[in-house]
């Protein structure tokens, strides 16, 4: 699956952080924060990544490259010094992007099932998916009405009646939908979108999982926060991908909680909800991709053994800590799934 990852805003609230970097350099823990996000994708089969690119993009670029040390594949749209909006910047990379393709943000990380969402854009007949989540108020300002499975108002500046979700931050599209904007014109998100939802094109998917984001202060701490929790051995909480096939919900608003879903477009239909049982996991970033690269670290650890020479791996199986490589010369190595462990002779 492909995303087109929106990367070149000026970053105005994370001044003067962004004065010298692009907002999705922004360190957290150590590294960049859209390391994180490029491996979220990855580990949900999101390997074709599109960078539009503008503020300081050459500073992405130059750390990233062709993305195939993070386990991706990146090509790069740059604005160059006229910005032309998120949107406007999207239909400059068209040439790039499939059929068929995520658009989300490269400040945010958004924990959903990328796949589901696809296969439901790909089961409609409109051109767009925009996932939702129930905000109220909490997260942030909400800035959505959905209205019979679809996104009835879009509006970042003013209220509603019935705005009680907010743009989760990742819009399954079709490439079509890109003919709502002008190429080499300066569009924003409420302009298009709206053309979207007058045209009745943009459909809604709930999602249950709140959304973290790194365009402020306050957020960047927050997530900060999070994954040095998580590093440390945060406690084990529930969590559920959910799914998104039209077969597996019905419509917007009686899901089961913590699961992501498909809704409809007419009232009175229904469908059988997801019965997928939530898997146990670590509720935190770095949890998502821990299952992904279990089976990889599996062997590093078993080479790790043999050598016992110069490389230490630690696995915490339960995935409480992230997986990591440390290279010691004195140091031994062990493995907490199998308990082994050598020292250097």
């Amino acid at each position: 699956m492909q995303a087109a990852i929106l990367a070149g805003g000026l970053g105005k609230r994370l001044r003067p952080l962004t004065n010298r970097i692009p907002k999705a350099m922004a360190p957290v823990n150590g590294r960049p924060f859209l390391e994180y996000e490029l491996e979220l994708l990855a580990s949900h089969g999101v390997d074709d990544i599109v960078l539009c690119v503008g503020y300081l993009g050459e500073g992405i670029r130059a750390h990233f490259g062709d993305g195939a040390r993070f386990g991706v594949r990146i090509r790069y749209s740059s604005e160059g010094e006229r910005l032309l909006g998120p949107v406007g910047a999207l239909k400059m990379a068209e040439r790039m992007l499939r059929q068929t393709f995520f658009v989300t943000y490269g400040d945010a990380y958004l924990r959903l099932d990328y796949r589901a969402m696809m296969d439901a854009l790909l089961a409609q007949e409109e051109l767009a998916l925009m996932a939702v989540y129930r905000n109220e108020g909490r997260f942030g300002r909400s800035d959505v009405v959905v209205k019979d499975g679809f996104v009835d108002v879009y509006d970042k500046e003013k209220s509603a009646p019935g705005m009680g979700w907010i743009n989760f931050g990742v819009t399954a599209m079709k490439k079509q939908a890109l003919g709502a904007a002008d190429a080499g014109r300066v569009c924003d998100e409420p302009t298009f979108y709206g053309k979207l939802i007058g045209a009745r094109q943009l459909r809604a998917y709930e999602v249950n999982e709140r959304f973290y984001e790194v365009g402020s202060e306050a957020s960047l701490r927050e997530f900060s926060g999070l994954i040095a929790a998580s590093t440390r051995g945060a406690g084990v909480a529930p969590t559920s991908e959910g799914t998104g096939s039209p077969e597996a919900c019905s419509s917007l608003g009686g899901a089961p909680k913590r699961s992501a879903r498909y809704t409809k477009s007419s009232p009175g239909q229904s469908c059988p909800q997801n019965q997928s049982t939530p898997s146990q996991r670590p509720d935190s970033p770095l949890a998502w991709h821990h299952e992904s690269v279990r089976h990889h670290w599996t062997k590093i650890i078993f080479l790790s053994i043999k050598g016992c020479s110069h490389w230490t791996s630690i696995w915490p199986y339960h995935g409480i800590e992230e997986p990591r490589l440390r290279r010691g010369r004195s140091s031994g190595t062990y493995s907490w799934k199998t308990g082994v462990s050598c020292r250097r002779s």
